[in-house]
């Protein structure tokens, strides 16, 4: 817990499996810098206890950057479809990133940013490769333990690479939220723990976001969109292409 405006960095270098998950909390002007050799494996059944946790859970903080390392979400081992771990999570937070991460086999969300209330400046993730999610990839706009619109305005996705989510590659709930240069290989429809919708992107509630410049591949949709600028993606092997309303 840290109120100092003197930015700390901190160096990574390590891989282990936890026994339980990192919950960060009033954490602001940080960064932390991963080894690319280093990974971070859930343990069994430590995504439940408590539920909607995350391998790094980060909590009304501000001002992060999470940079490189590997989190394994180990989606096996973390118990049935009630089950909800997340990878990385950046909840109530403020001007928080994570770039360059490779995160993979996470029960629920892959990453994920959300709001309880108004007034956060935007979080996201850029550069990084979210797979195998459970649920979705990569979901900005909406609080893993709410169904609906959420307050979350601004977040986004950028130029990662994301694929073989069993539901929705890149979601979102929230308002004028930026999807674009992502490249997404498939929606698989099996990795278990959501539902199976396999769209590539998928707008699910709020609206006016802008999802341009991306490349999907291989998904039962391409791109469902409401209230959004849709422009400039291209759609390959796809049943249906673009669906907007």
């Amino acid at each position: 817990n840290t109120t100092s405006t003197t930015r700390l960095t901190a160096y990574i270098n390590c891989s282990f499996t936890e026994a339980a998950t990192f919950t960060m909390t009033y954490v602001n002007n940080a960064n932390f810098t991963f080894d690319p050799s280093s990974t971070l494996i859930m343990g069994a059944g430590v995504g439940e206890t408590p539920d909607f946790t995350a391998i790094l859970d980060f909590r009304n903080c501000t001002n992060l950057i999470v940079s490189g390392g590997n989190f394994d979400g180990q989606a096996i081992t973390q118990g049935g479809t009630g089950s909800h771990p997340q990878g990385i999570a950046f909840i109530d937070c403020s001007n928080c990133l994570a770039i360059g991460v490779n995160i993979t086999q996470v029960r629920m969300f892959g990453f994920i940013v959300g709001d309880n209330i108004v007034g956060h400046s935007p979080s996201g993730i850029r550069n990084s490769r979210v797979t195998f999610s459970g649920w979705n990839d990569i979901q900005i706009g909406a609080m893993p333990d709410v169904v609906g619109t959420c307050p979350t305005v601004g977040a986004y996705a950028i130029n990662n690479t994301v694929g073989y989510a069993s539901d929705i590659c890149i979601s979102t709930y929230g308002w004028n939220c930026t999807i674009s240069n992502n490249t997404i290989l498939a929606a698989n429809g099996t990795t278990g723990g959501g539902y199976s919708a396999n769209w590539g992107i998928g707008v699910e509630d709020g609206g006016y976001h802008t999802i341009t410049n991306n490349i999907v591949y291989n998904c039962t949709s391409g791109i469902g969109a409401s209230k959004s600028l849709v422009k400039n993606n291209t759609v390959i092997n796809c049943s249906s292409g673009l669906w907007l309303s």
